[in-house]
């Protein structure tokens, strides 16, 4: 069995080697694809070139966190996967601050004799349980969004502000302020209807070869699809779980195998500690995130990692 690991980066290199070299020590056999955003940093590749299967593809868009962007990479990943003919298994898709909570060959025995194809936290966008995955998620995908020009924003920056904050869901008109503000129309033409269900996920997930096909396949079969998406917000929240779950012949597992915290309110999750190692190593995850590099989690993660767990 040939696991690939996807590393989606833009920032700190040397967690990024850390991260890489880890993941190379453990399993020797492995790819390890990283999709760095070169537009936020450099990433010299000359730390890596001991490692065989190590592999770099440079971001075809600067990645604007929220947007369809963020995703693009992933979707790259694949396609040069696929075109390439390499030879996977299954593909895990990380960030460069997570950090395997198990030792590698754990999860691959794990990953090779699983009944399930895929390993991806989900549930119906509009359902209570689609609010506790996200909690906008009609603000996110009933609606169509287009970024104002840079000269606009000063002028409608506060407005939309005050938008934000009196708006409610009987509105047509939506303010998402991101990196960028986007102004966003409600449309009655979505995809979604009781055939093919929006779905809320988390962005991380693990696949088999057959669902990576797949992806790959959807996306060119259907491109209104692709478009629709491409005008929602945080859309790697939604896509692939709306793709694989709406195919009923793939068995999947409702858990995405990672260990991850947010704090209230926040959108982004905490960064973990010391404080957090008994639960990273006693509780089942594959990887969590976030982590700082050199942090002393990391060193006793290490510690653990390489004595075989």
């Amino acid at each position: 069995m040939k696991t690939c690991y996807f590393i989606q980066t833009h920032k700190n290199p040397n967690q990024i080697y850390r991260l890489v070299r880890t993941i190379k020590t453990l399993s020797p056999n492995c790819q390890v694809l990283i999709g760095h955003d070169f537009t936020k940093c450099y990433l010299d590749m000359t730390p890596l070139e001991d490692f065989s299967e190590v592999y770099l593809i440079k971001g075809t868009v600067p990645v604007v966190w929220g947007y369809y962007s963020l995703l693009q990479p992933y979707l790259d990943a694949i396609n040069w996967l696929l075109e390439n003919s390499f030879d996977f298994d299954w593909l895990v898709y990380i960030s460069g601050q997570d950090y395997p909570t198990q030792p590698l060959s754990k999860i691959e025995d794990f990953l090779s004799q699983t009944e399930y194809d895929g390993f991806v936290s989900y549930a119906e966008a509009f359902s209570e349980q689609g609010y506790l995955l996200v909690d906008t998620p009609i603000e996110r995908y009933l609606y169509q969004y287009y970024k104002l020009p840079k000269w606009a924003e000063p002028i409608l920056k506060y407005p939309c502000k005050i938008l934000v904050k009196t708006q409610n869901n009987t509105l047509p008109i939506y303010c998402w302020y991101l990196e960028d503000i986007a102004i966003g129309f409600k449309t009655d033409k979505t995809p979604f209807n009781e055939n093919f269900v929006c779905y809320s996920s988390s962005s991380w997930h693990t696949l088999s070869r057959k669902c990576v096909e797949y992806i790959a396949e959807f996306i060119i079969d259907h491109p209104s699809i692709i478009n629709f998406f491409k005008r929602t917000i945080e859309p790697d929240e939604s896509l692939i779980a709306t793709i694989l779950v709406n195919n009923k012949r793939f068995n999947l597992c409702n858990h995405h195998q990672r260990y991850l915290e947010f704090n209230k309110g926040s959108a982004h999750p905490r960064i973990l500690t010391v404080e957090d190692y008994s639960t990273l190593v006693n509780g089942g995850f594959h990887f969590a995130r976030k982590f700082e590099h050199n942090s002393k989690i990391l060193d006793m993660l290490d510690a653990y990692l390489f004595d075989g767990g």
